[in-house]
């Protein structure tokens, strides 16, 4: 059995990056990659994912909405690839997984893209969106990402504070 990839949209609508991941190009290309497993939380999204057995028994995909607690699908990934929301990002660092941040680029005063962006130049995770995921998974060098520094550091709380402040402005 291969690798374990979860997809996480958080409580938002994000329906563009489930139907992105749920087409079989971008299983077959995970696959080829080394994963087996797909779960899929798409969250209030209108789009739900094809679950099943795909690709002639080579994957297995599940879909839910939400869970009470993600813990247990992140623990198992091997791979997140997640929406640009900063408790998602800083769950999947925090148990050093690999991560790929999908950007919601229909949002106004994108403030996440922000967050995902600093994380990706500081070599964290990768960031894309959904129209240049499939490439950017097919180029992924994920042994250059480096993992987060011990929390008292202060460098990746005082982003995320930083990007949590801004979000407040906003409401």
């Amino acid at each position: 059995m291969g690798g374990r990839v979860l997809v996480t949209v958080g409580s938002t609508e994000f329906s563009d990056l489930v139907q992105v991941i749920d087409q079989d190009p971008v299983l077959q290309l995970l696959f080829e990659l080394g994963y087996s497993c797909l779960s899929i939380q798409y969250g209030r999204g209108q789009y739900e994912p094809q679950v099943g057995t795909r690709l002639r028994g080579k994957m297995t995909v599940d879909g839910f909405r939400y869970k009470s607690d993600l813990r247990m699908e992140m623990d198992t990934a091997d791979l997140i690839i997640s929406h640009a929301g900063a408790g998602s990002i800083m769950e999947a660092l925090t148990l050093k997984k690999k991560l790929i941040i999908v950007v919601n680029d229909k949002l106004m005063d994108n403030h996440q893209a922000e967050l995902a962006n600093q994380m990706h130049k500081l070599g964290y995770a990768i960031s894309t969106t959904c129209n240049s995921l499939y490439e950017v998974l097919g180029n992924a060098d994920f042994n250059s990402l480096k993992h987060l520094p011990n929390p008292k550091s202060g460098i990746v709380t005082s982003i995320v504070d930083e990007e949590l402040e801004y979000s407040h402005k906003l409401t």
